[in-house]
């Protein structure tokens, strides 16, 4: 292959053909050399058991917790989720937001799908007092963040944030929750913002080679996508633009902004604390302490009906 031959793949195409993100731009690159590098490792004739993706699935699968004088105690049937009957009473589930946010479940990553999933199994479960939610992911699709805020906002139980990384669309999905906990003091919170990723090459490629007829009265289908090939981002930037104000508007919903709001929602990234002054989490605290924040929040609803 010449310097000039540009390789593709399948996954990665997809992923910025859907087009709008919300996601801190810098970790995504991490994601994205992670993910070649282990292209490269199977390429060159790794095997794929050794890369440790069976283990991040199971890993991700849900968790079920007791609190037994406020300490965590795991139950270990990985199906419990589903299993109301022999689910412990006043039992907790931990569920896990990981790594790059689609709104599809993909060979080797977990989707917003089977995350809505199993909030509606904790949801269905009487014996699941509340859901703690372990967020590691520096956002993704504008699509999978809102699919996620929908689910958290309309639950009928408590859910507390455990979050390690919380940015751009993972921030959106997150923003309704009972309480919102970093992990620790070095967590990072923020890069509140909208962004869309464009192939500089493929605008000249469609051009050269592709002719679209469009119905003489169909002159706004696709207006975007043709004023882009003309060279025009201005109708791309518009619609960004609106769908960024709805994101701001959502977290400003759901979130008592207490210091210079404007920049906390220019996309900028925050330390912990910086982040608990500015008033996007609530506290700062261990996985038991989480855990117990959860409790806290489940008893509130309790004595709220």
């Amino acid at each position: 292959m010449s310097e000039k031959q540009v390789r593709s793949n399948r996954d990665i195409d997809a992923l910025i053909m859907h087009g709008e993100f919300e996601i801190e731009l810098n970790w995504g690159l991490r994601q994205l050399a992670d993910y070649l590098t282990e292209l490269d490792l199977l390429e060159k004739g790794a095997k794929f058991s050794e890369l440790g993706i069976g283990q991040r699935r199971a890993e991700s699968r849900p968790k079920v917790y007791t609190l037994n004088a406020g300490q965590p105690a795991l139950v270990s049937n990985p199906d419990l989720l589903d299993m109301p009957s022999i689910t412990p009473a006043g039992s907790y589930a931990l569920l896990r937001l990981q790594g790059v946010m689609r709104s599809s479940s993909g060979a080797s990553t977990t989707g917003i799908d089977a995350l809505e999933s199993q909030f509606l199994s904790a949801f269905q479960n009487q014996n699941i007092e509340g859901i703690l939610l372990e967020v590691s992911s520096g956002g993704g699709e504008s699509l999978a963040g809102s699919r996620l805020q929908s689910v958290i906002a309309q639950s009928p139980k408590a859910v507390v944030v455990w979050a390690h990384l919380s940015a751009s669309a993972a921030v959106r999905a997150t923003a309704p929750a009972d309480e919102i906990i970093a992990s620790t003091a070095a967590s990072e919170i923020g890069s509140i913002g909208s962004l869309i990723s464009i192939d500089r090459r493929f605008a000249q490629w469609y051009n050269n080679n592709v002719e679209d007829i469009y119905a003489d009265k169909s002159t706004n289908k696709n207006k975007d996508f043709r004023d882009f090939l003309k060279g025009n981002l201005d109708s791309l930037r518009a619609n960004l633009n609106r769908s960024n104000e709805q994101f701001l508007a959502e977290v400003k919903q759901y979130r008592e902004l207490k210091y210079d709001p404007e920049h906390t929602l220019s996309g900028a990234m925050f330390p912990a604390r910086e982040a608990k002054r500015r008033g996007l989490i609530d506290g700062i605290g261990s996985f038991s302490y989480a855990l117990n924040r959860l409790e806290a929040n489940a008893n509130r609803r309790k004595k709220a009906l």
